[in-house]
């Protein structure tokens, strides 16, 4: 004989109005009204090799890239 799971006699999850119960605070908002994630770029930037013209992301002092140092 198969028992029934305790969850599956009527153990229901509260799910506040507007929302899930994932936890996220800005559920019930509008998406254009939700904050938008931070950037994170650990402070990476952009830069070209003034020597071979190579376009690579650093976060080094210097531009020149690895091949050409």
């Amino acid at each position: 004989m198969i028992v029934p799971d305790e969850r599956e006699q009527g153990a229901e999850e509260q799910v506040e109005p507007g929302g899930c119960c994932c936890g996220d605070p800005y559920a019930g908002l509008p998406p254009e009204v939700r904050p938008r994630p931070a950037t994170r770029n650990d402070g990476l930037r952009q830069v070209t090799c003034p020597r071979c013209g190579l376009v690579y992301t650093t976060n080094r002092g210097i531009d020149v890239c690895i091949k050409c140092e």
